[in-house]
């Protein structure tokens, strides 16, 4: 397990870029490079399920979301190809499964919180099978109801926030979990999935954002020498296929930025939902309907 932690943190730090002024082609060639390999995908994602299944190797399992997370979640995922993009979607759905609905249950909030980008990411932009069939699964594996309390009484944001995305998903269109709310909670209270209004601002979804800026030119113009070299290294390649008659120019090497296509988009006010599931009303209906029995 050491080892095999060592080498994903090894192979995160290719993936995405973690420091500022990083050079954006760089990062695209060597993240693309190995997500070329299916079957070096297929074998990152049968030790992340061995892992999973026999609650083993934590830190294993984190580097092994990490990884994934980079490859197909945003904003990482821009510089995904987007054959690659849609192989790794397949693949996961494939070999992982709806074993990833046990990392829900995971102590450990970062784990949590990846394998829930992982799912809400299949389910935004997979195809139509894979998003019914994580839906399926999200009631057969309990991972609705864990996201739904965390959607309604977790404090932390981002938790709170991914879970009530996913909620709105798995209810799109599925009749057994909209039955399943009607049996949670009163008629009244889901009359605000209908409503125009629009919660507090502290109540909506934050946009992630990298957290590093890419490298400018005006950067570039600021060094000297090897520095600016070690900074800059197309230079030194461009010289160099020149030296051997290839050709190349480092103008020539173009950053394509693949655009998210989200599929499914839920047109219901589950913000104001879980909102109004904290406040105080004073409201007959909450308890009185033409449901509830006569006391004598």
């Amino acid at each position: 397990s050491a080892v095999s932690h060592a080498v994903m943190d090894f192979l995160c730090t290719l993936m995405t870029p973690h420091h500022n002024n990083y050079d954006a082609y760089h990062e695209q060639v060597n993240k693309n490079r190995m997500l070329a390999s299916s079957s070096f995908l297929s074998h990152l994602l049968v030790l992340l399920k061995g892992h999973i299944e026999s609650d083993s190797g934590a830190l294993v399992i984190q580097a092994l979301l990490d990884f994934f997370v980079y490859s197909i979640c945003p904003p990482y995922s821009e510089s995904t190809e987007e054959g690659y993009f849609s192989t790794i979607l397949s693949l996961m759905v494939e070999q992982i499964g709806k074993s990833i609905y046990l990392l829900f249950g995971h102590h450990c909030k970062a784990i949590r919180f990846s394998a829930g980008n992982i799912v809400r990411v299949i389910l935004e932009e997979g195809d139509e099978d894979q998003f019914f069939a994580l839906q399926r699964a999200a009631l057969s594996e309990g991972g609705f109801l864990r996201q739904f309390h965390i959607a309604s009484f977790n404090r932390d944001r981002q938790l709170r926030d991914l879970a009530r995305k996913l909620i709105a998903y798995w209810a799109f269109e599925n009749q057994i979990t909209q039955d399943l709310l009607r049996r949670m909670l009163p008629v009244t209270l889901l009359h605000f999935l209908q409503s125009k209004d629009l919660p507090p601002e502290d109540e909506r979804e934050l946009q992630k954002k990298l957290a590093v800026n890419i490298q400018t030119q005006e950067f570039l113009d600021s060094k000297q020498g090897w520095f600016k070299k070690s900074f800059h290294p197309n230079q030194a390649i461009a010289k160099e296929s020149k030296a051997a008659g290839q050709g190349g120019d480092e103008n020539d090497r173009v950053v394509c930025y693949r655009q998210r296509i989200v599929k499914i988009e839920p047109t219901l006010n589950w913000a104001l939902l879980f909102y109004q599931l904290k406040q105080d009303h004073l409201r007959p209906d909450l308890i009185w309907n033409h449901n509830t029995r006569t006391l004598r």
